[in-house]
């Protein structure tokens, strides 16, 4: 019987491991290095993985490291479980959850019961992450209503976004594009988003920050940033990763990174009001 070919997932600073574990990737990089098995959080690094091995074995965290942290780590650490859970489906491989050291754990069973816990003891296994330049990473989990999927939840958030703002941000949705504009100014968009349609599945959309003058990577073919939506069971996470902003940092925490808190959480709390109605 031909041996099963294994790929391990380990944090962005771990550095060494033993010759019984190899290959080992390194999830989170908002700057890709393929010849040190650097992957940035993106549809494609997980689809690669899947791809190329028969099973994955989880033995970090999954944090990114992007230089502000905004939001619930373990909340993030279950989004990206979810997004390995959902690939393994469409896969019909196997990947599984190793707890210091010790007990490794099938995926399928965390996703069922225990992914709360398991998330929080992944993001206390080694915390100390060294920081990209100047990214920023966003993360909400949302007690939602419905069925709907998660691109729907998506149109959603840009319905609901410019009735908050009173109609002084629209998102002129397109297709699968969907630029953000400030009120009579729909030729020079604040950030212009891509749904990526290579993939169909309810539970998950990735949205690529491609453009808008608020957004530094505005000029790259690749550009690394992202926004999520990704459903599990009763919760939407929303995930903003890797994104690279235009404004000078200290700016950006002092404005657009603030008032994107901000948001988000009046998005939370308006999904959680429909929920009570």
């Amino acid at each position: 019987m031909e041996q099963k070919k294994t790929a391990y997932i380990a944090s962005v600073d771990q550095k060494v491991f033993p010759k019984s574990i190899q290959p080992v990737y390194h999830l989170g990089h908002s700057i890709p290095n393929p010849n040190k098995k650097e992957l940035p959080c993106h549809w494609d690094s997980i689809v690669y993985l899947f791809q190329n091995y028969d099973e994955l074995i989880i033995i970090g965290n999954l944090l990114p490291n992007d230089r502000m942290l905004q939001g619930s780590l373990t909340h993030y650490t279950e989004m990206i479980l979810s997004l390995f859970y959902e690939a393994s489906i469409c896969f019909h491989k196997d990947v599984f959850v190793c707890l210091n050291g010790q007990k490794t754990i099938p995926l399928h069973e965390i996703v069922k019961g225990k992914l709360p816990e398991i998330a929080k003891q992944l993001c206390d296994d080694g915390m100390t992450m060294s920081a990209s330049q100047n990214t920023v990473m966003s993360v909400q989990k949302i007690s939602v209503y419905n069925d709907l999927s998660a691109s729907q939840w998506a149109l959603q958030y840009f319905k609901w976004l410019k009735r908050f703002t009173v109609g002084l941000i629209e998102v002129k949705v397109s297709g699968e594009n969907y630029p953000f504009c400030i009120k009579g100014f729909n030729n020079h968009p604040l950030l212009s988003l891509k749904k990526n349609n290579e993939f169909n599945l309810d539970e998950v959309a990735e949205i690529i920050i491609q453009g808008g003058f608020l957004n530094k990577e505005r000029h790259l073919l690749t550009p690394a940033g992202r926004f999520w939506f990704v459903k599990r069971g009763d919760y939407l996470y929303t995930a903003l990763v890797h994104f690279k902003p235009a404004l000078p940092w200290l700016s950006y925490r002092l404005t657009q990174g603030w008032i994107h808190g901000v948001v988000m959480q009046r998005f939370s709390k308006w999904v959680t009001k429909q929920k009570s109605h």
